[in-house]
């Protein structure tokens, strides 16, 4: 459709441009106007219109002033509501697609850089993004809730109730002593399991120092302070004078 020539009644007025001047920057908008009869052409986004080409030369021998419209990419254009004629393809003005771009947030910058390509350029610091540091936050426990409050505000807020972070009730617990075991169960059950071995409970046995004692047991201890000991039915006592009030 892009190549279809269309005979023109009037002898052309203007400048005739060549493919190259008719394509864009990749993937641009293009925007169409009409004005004095002039079809003038433009990028999106952009202020300056540029002239196409004189609208007088498309106008029939009756003078009439046609009418524009796009259609899926194409131009076309109309005598006093008769059918449309197509005028041309835009996709012609159209470049390729553009590339790629990746971002990324590095150590200290948003960065961007196209597909494939090694080096990042930085596009705005991440200090420059970062808001001022938050105010401390306090907890506390009252009667009913854990609660919070910025620091140095009076109103605390609850969080949740203590009485949602109660669980039930736990079993009760029996203790023994077994042979070689302290032992524990939950109340009503049959297995005794295992807490700590005796023996590791047991201290290191007591030595007295070998000139107090004799023989086998306690059956004689040497007098060792200015008090003497006396022996009653096979109890050893020592008698201390009266300490004063």
């Amino acid at each position: 459709m892009a190549d279809e020539l269309i005979p023109l009644e009037a002898p052309f007025q203007g400048r005739v441009r060549s493919e190259a001047e008719l394509k864009g920057v990749p993937g641009r908008e293009v925007q169409l106007q009409e004005v004095g009869g002039i079809l003038q052409w433009r990028y999106a986004g952009e202020i300056d219109w540029v002239n196409l080409f004189d609208t007088s030369v498309l106008a029939g021998v009756d003078g009439l002033t046609p009418d524009f419209r796009v259609t899926d990419a194409v131009l076309e254009y109309s005598y006093d509501g008769a059918a449309w004629v197509p005028l041309f393809d835009l996709g012609t003005l159209a470049g390729a697609d553009g590339r790629e771009v990746q971002i990324q947030a590095s150590a200290t910058h948003i960065q961007w850089r196209y597909a494939g390509e090694a080096e990042w350029a930085n596009i705005v610091s991440l200090a420059a993004l970062a808001g001022a540091d938050g105010r401390s936050v306090e907890l506390q426990k009252s009667t009913t809730h854990v609660q919070w409050r910025l620091a140095g505000d009076i109103e605390w807020f609850d969080i949740i109730a203590l009485a949602d972070l109660t669980g039930p009730a736990g079993p009760a617990i029996e203790l023994q002593r077994g042979a070689t075991h302290l032992q524990w169960r939950v109340m009503g059950d049959a297995e005794w399991i295992d807490l700590i071995s005796l023996e590791e409970l047991k201290g290191a046995d007591a030595v007295l120092p070998a000139n107090n004692v004799t023989g086998t047991g306690i059956t004689h201890i040497a007098a060792v302070t200015e008090y003497p000991a006396t022996e009653v039915n096979g109890t050893l006592y020592v008698l201390l004078p009266e300490v004063p009030a």
